[in-house]
């Protein structure tokens, strides 16, 4: 694996890299609130200026950035009771034992949530609202953290037909902003989060971590997919819910499709793919890869693909034919395409033919209208 790692932010460049060339993503550097990211070459750099909140983890479309300090909320373990998570600007003698600490709740992703909301079985998963993100220059202004992670989660847990009750939610118990330490948010995760997150170090303990992350050869790009779709699959068997292969998205294409391939040249992870056989030609969909982008509809010059994205829509979850165009020979130039019109012609030779017409005909129209002239 490919890392840009800065002191506080790890980038996965072998994830972030295809989506940015096909997509020209921007999200991570839009999503900071103190401007530290660049993305302007093939991978986005991140200057001094970075404080560690998450919050490019969380704008990140797939998972390509890790941030110092959540690893313990990532970590699905079994914790035996009501999971609490502050910001580690709260001061120690102001939670309750116990208590995962992370730099900024803005900085929690869906898939922290549903490692939390797996480690903490029958019991609650509370992220305590202070009060101060309103007026922390980290928090963007927003005045309720991890909102949009919060929101997300929410859906698809409900989705999966899991009970509202399990959903992580937020509780606003005011402190005063005096007791504020915002030295506390930079220095990371503690020294039990490390040992949490990856296993007891030096005694030889392996981590208790349940949840495999994915297959070791799926592609960078869709890890932190296929991750939450393995943590949502556990919830789903643990709490009784329906299978997550119904979140899945479902492609349609429309017979304007010319198979241009346009599509599946912008698709990052490969889950639209181009096919040829020996009589055939067309595109593939495999919706466990997709991550619904959406630069696959953008691409297309007919406009012909478009989403479906109402759960259970997906019924095959694994690769199968979109379209199949059948393949002609050009009786003009004797080139092999799926575009054969009725006369036999490719779009190419097609687009010659019609030139030619265009100009026999304007040439044929000047030549009665001089011998018209000449008569009268």
């Amino acid at each position: 694996m490919s890392l840009v790692a800065t002191e506080f932010v790890h980038l996965d460049a072998a994830a972030c890299e295809p989506f940015r060339r096909r997509g020209g993503c921007v999200a991570c550097a839009e999503g900071c609130p103190v401007a530290a990211i660049e993305a302007m070459g093939d991978v986005p750099t991140v200057s001094e200026t970075c404080v560690g909140c998450g919050s490019c983890a969380v704008a990140c479309p797939v998972g390509a950035i890790e941030t110092k300090g959540f690893g313990e909320a990532a970590d699905p373990s079994p914790r035996h009771g009501r999971v609490v998570v502050e910001c580690a600007r709260v001061p120690p003698n102001s939670i309750e034992a116990g208590t995962i600490r992370v730099p900024c709740l803005s900085g929690l992703t869906v898939s922290h949530l549903l490692a939390l909301r797996l480690a903490a079985d029958e019991a609650s998963v509370v992220l305590m609202d202070r009060g101060w993100c309103g007026e922390c220059s980290v928090g963007n202004g927003e005045a309720i953290p991890a909102a949009r992670a919060l929101v997300q989660t929410r859906d698809i847990m409900l989705a999966i037909g899991l009970a509202e009750a399990l959903v992580p939610r937020l509780r606003r118990t005011p402190l005063n902003p005096a007791l504020r330490d915002d030295s506390a948010a930079r220095s990371g995760v503690s020294r039990r989060g490390l040992f949490r997150r990856f296993g007891a170090v030096g005694s030889g303990t392996p981590s208790r971590t349940p949840v495999p992350v994915t297959l070791a050869e799926a592609a960078p790009v869709v890890r932190n997919h296929l991750r939450q779709m393995a943590l949502l699959r556990r919830l789903s068997e643990m709490h009784g819910g329906l299978s997550p292969n119904r979140l899945l998205p479902s492609l349609g294409v429309s017979e304007v499709c010319n198979n241009s391939g346009a599509c599946a040249a912008h698709c990052p992870t490969q889950a639209l793919q181009s096919w040829v056989g020996e009589a055939a030609e067309g595109l593939s969909f495999d919706p466990r890869s997709c991550i619904d982008c959406g630069l696959c509809v953008q691409a297309c010059p007919e406009k012909a693909l478009s989403f479906d994205r109402s759960a259970g829509q997906a019924i095959r979850v694994e690769r199968a034919i979109l379209t199949a165009h059948s393949i002609g020979l050009c009786r003009q130039c004797g080139a092999q395409t799926p575009d054969i019109d009725a006369d036999g012609l490719c779009p190419r030779c097609r687009n010659g033919v019609g030139m030619l017409r265009t100009l026999f005909s304007f040439q044929a129209s000047d030549l009665k209208e001089r011998e018209c002239h000449e008569h009268t």
